[in-house]
């Protein structure tokens, strides 16, 4: 691809079947979802974002100074829905913000009365929050932290649903 400076994203799936790793997708840009913004920060201390935009602004490249980077854990985790429906309840959602190690919080107009869809592909996320920690489970002991303080509840054909995790 001929790449002199950037960063690269790679999916991977694994296939129970056959219990193998395929690369789905190989591309000269950042992960999607705030990965390569944010997550990577996070995790590393390293920011993505200000390095680029010194390469593209003043060409200068950033050699990462690996002494400085630091090793910690960082994830997002999304809310969808099962069904479609109206929100009809929500509780936990200012909870979430104040636990210690929730970065950041981005929901998408979540309020009572809004009509939401059920989860297709990734454009049907109606929010984002995002956990750092120094540990793989300590981080995901701060999310079923917020898994347990937020509930949006949501009329549907079936009855009251709750967000999927």
């Amino acid at each position: 691809m001929g790449l002199k400076f950037g960063i690269t994203h790679a999916e991977y799936r694994y296939n129970k079947r056959d219990d193998k790793v395929y690369l789905i997708e190989i591309a000269a840009r950042g992960g999607g979802d705030r990965i390569s913004s944010d997550l990577t920060k996070l995790a590393s201390g390293f920011n993505t974002n200000e390095a680029l935009i010194d390469y593209v602004v003043e060409g200068n490249v950033h050699k990462v100074n690996f002494d400085k980077l630091y090793d910690k854990v960082a994830l997002w985790q999304g809310i969808a829905f099962s069904n479609d429906g109206i929100i009809c309840n929500i509780k936990g959602l200012e909870d979430i913000k104040n636990i210690d190690g929730v970065y950041k919080v981005e929901i998408k107009d979540i309020q009572i009365g809004k009509k939401v869809s059920k989860f297709i592909d990734d454009t049907g996320k109606y929010g984002l929050i995002f956990i750092s920690a120094n540990t793989e489970k300590e981080c995901y002991k701060i999310l079923n932290k917020v898994k347990d303080t937020l509930r949006i509840e949501i009329n549907t054909n079936e009855g009251i649903k709750t967000q999927v995790w």
